[in-house]
């Protein structure tokens, strides 16, 4: 197991995946303040097709479905909205 400053972890990253690419069951364990906060593994090719199959599909629209907004749930921003800008029409002199 390594433990890298999270500060270090920018400037040592090649060197990190590095290692772990050459020994998946090798560990990284991040700290911040003396505390661990993160720890990274390599995961050697043990992915099930299922893993790589949502690996490859990974992308735009990964949350689709896994949220369920109600219809109006923009209708506070757009009345809003209307308020802002009667706010601004009625802060200048309107002339005809």
């Amino acid at each position: 197991m390594k433990f890298v400053n999270v500060k270090d972890v920018q400037a040592r990253l090649p060197e990190l995946l590095a290692l772990l690419d050459e020994n998946p069951s090798e560990e990284v364990v991040i700290m911040r303040n003396q505390e661990p906060v993160f720890k990274i593994s390599g995961i050697g090719g043990a992915l099930t097709a299922e893993d790589e199959k949502n690996l490859r599909e990974r992308g735009w629209g990964a949350a689709k479905g896994k949220f369920n907004l109600p219809p109006d749930f923009d209708e506070a921003f757009v009345a809003m909205d209307k308020e802002i800008w009667q706010d601004v029409a009625d802060s200048y002199e309107v002339t005809k």
